[in-house]
C-alpha cells in the first residue's frame, strides 16, 4: 500500500475497463493525452472500497507507458492530495 501525499489522483476507471472510444471514454483518454505522465499525478482505478494504481492492460488502453511512477495495482491510500472524478 502506498500513500500519495500532495499529488494528484485521476479516476479513471470506467476508461479504464473499456475499449470504447465514445462519449466519457473518449473525453477522458484526451486529457490523459494532454496531461501526460508526471510524479505527481497518477491514475487511478476503484477496486472494491479501495483505490489501486491501473494494471498493464489499463495502462495499454489509456495509451500510457507499462513503467509507472507506483508499481501496477498498488494499493493508494490519498492524503492531502487532489483527487479528479472526469
Amino acid at each position: 500500500m502506498s500513500r500519495c501525499v500532495g499529488g494528484t489522483l485521476v479516476d479513471v476507471t470506467i476508461t479504464a475497463a473499456t475499449s470504447n472510444h465514445a462519449g466519457v471514454p473518449r473525453v477522458v483518454r484526451q486529457l490523459v493525452a494532454a496531461w501526460g505522465e508526471r510524479p505527481d499525478l497518477h491514475y487511478v482505478v476503484w477496486e472494491g472500497a479501495g483505490l489501486r494504481t491501473l494494471d498493464d492492460a489499463e495502462r495499454t488502453r489509456l495509451g500510457l507507458a507499462a513503467d509507472a511512477a507506483l508499481p501496477p495495482g498498488t494499493w493508494v491510500v490519498p492524503y492531502d492530495a487532489t483527487f479528479v472524478v472526469v
